[in-house]
């Protein structure tokens, strides 16, 4: 029986959720980007299935905008989407994102960037989703033909809805919160006799991102450990909070066997506690790992994670955008880009991507190529990205 010490809501992590409740304010300032391509007239074919289009067409700008710009997730995804702008050659893409989360400062700054440059395509990333109804409505009327494709995080919070935005790129949360207590389990060689207590956290309320991916989690918990008993709470955002959060669950149950958290400074805390001593020899996973939690894997203080590959997410939506600027129609629905599971025996491949922005390219290109080059085959309807 799965145990709530603190109840789920629907809700995405990082993100400062309660500044929703000034919805209304404007973000005084961004952070921005762009990467720009000559105008030049060379010829340049278009990818199959897909793909960025050619320099030979006309030139377009696409927009970007981030949920805010300060931790890894977001600054490789920024890459991913100017590279998609530089590989192009005729691609002007604009990347802003504020250094924290309003919810509303990131709607208000995707409406400023759509009045100011009037981009042919635009990439909301529409996480904490309430601030961003009217502006997804405003984008989808006003950026030429509906080119218009959220990314990271879905224009839909349940199964039923309609958007006016009808392109997702990115992953199902659920089946990444499912994965992620997996490959912990299977890497900890845990099993169905398996007894003790599992530790399920989300760092903050009404993001959902994260009670998807903590839904996800304890069913596959119950699922291959029906022994265990899984107990998901509240950790923080600030990052003495969350150890605080953890080190206090920590200490009410004698024999945790297993610990996740969908969040960076959940990540965080469970590797300072494992060097620690505190908590014992549990199993973890973490999502999207940046450099310091893959080193974790490596030597062993984390069990695994799991990656959904911003890079790949930002530029697949990305050149999605630049050849529908020229006429080639967006595909509509759910754009799955796969999850990718990381190992002691691969963590330090995806260490050496995060190494520079060349070596970023290098590693995740291969990837968003093969998802445009048979599009149709990893499109799928929106309501499958939820649940």
């Amino acid at each position: 029986m799965i145990r709530s010490a603190v109840p789920f809501t629907r809700g995405r992590a990082w993100l400062a959720i309660s500044c929703l409740l000034v919805c209304g304010a404007l973000l005084a300032a961004c952070g921005s980007s762009s990467s720009s391509g000559s105008k030049s007239s060379s010829s340049k074919s278009a990818s199959s299935g897909g793909g960025s289009g050619s320099s030979s067409g006309k030139h377009v700008t696409i927009g970007v905008v981030e949920t805010f710009t300060s931790i890894p997730f977001y600054q490789t995804a920024a890459l991913g989407a100017k590279a998609a702008g530089t590989e192009d050659g005729n691609a002007t893409v604009i990347v802003q994102g504020p250094a924290e989360s309003t919810g509303s400062g990131e709607a208000t700054m995707a409406q400023n960037l759509e009045t100011a440059k009037q981009p042919q395509g635009f990439a909301p990333n529409p996480c904490v989703l309430p601030a961003w109804t009217q502006t997804l409505a405003t984008l989808a009327r006003d950026v030429p033909h509906d080119n218009v494709a959220a990314w990271n995080c879905k224009p839909i919070e349940t199964a039923g809805e309609t958007s006016p935005v009808k392109t997702y790129v990115g992953v199902n949360d659920t089946e990444t919160g499912a994965l992620e207590a997996q490959v912990a389990i299977q890497g900890a060689h845990l099993s169905p006799s398996t007894t003790g207590t599992a530790l399920v956290a989300y760092c903050e309320k009404g993001v959902p991102i994260l009670t998807s991916r903590a839904s996800g989690a304890i069913a596959e918990i119950k699922k291959l450990l029906p022994k265990v008993t899984g107990v998901d709470f509240f950790s923080a955002l600030d990052q003495n909070g969350n150890t605080a959060a953890w080190t206090s669950e920590f200490s009410r149950y004698s024999h945790v066997v297993l610990a996740l958290g969908a969040c960076d400074q959940d990540s965080a805390s469970l590797i300072t506690l494992k060097t620690r001593g505190v908590g014992g020899n549990f199993a973890s996973s973490t999502v999207d790992p940046d450099p310091q939690e893959l080193e974790g894997i490596m030597s062993g203080k984390m069990t695994a994670g799991v990656a959904s590959a911003p890079w790949v997410q930002a530029n697949v939506a990305v050149r999605l955008l630049i050849a529908g600027a020229r006429g080639k129609a967006l595909p509509q629905g759910w754009i799955d880009t796969g999850l990718h599971t990381i190992t002691k025996a691969n963590a330090s491949q995806w260490l050496a991507a995060t190494k520079s922005p060349a070596a970023a390219a290098t590693f995740f290109k291969p990837f968003a190529d093969k998802i445009l080059a048979n599009i149709s085959a990893v499109t799928k309807p929106m309501s499958a990205s939820i649940g």
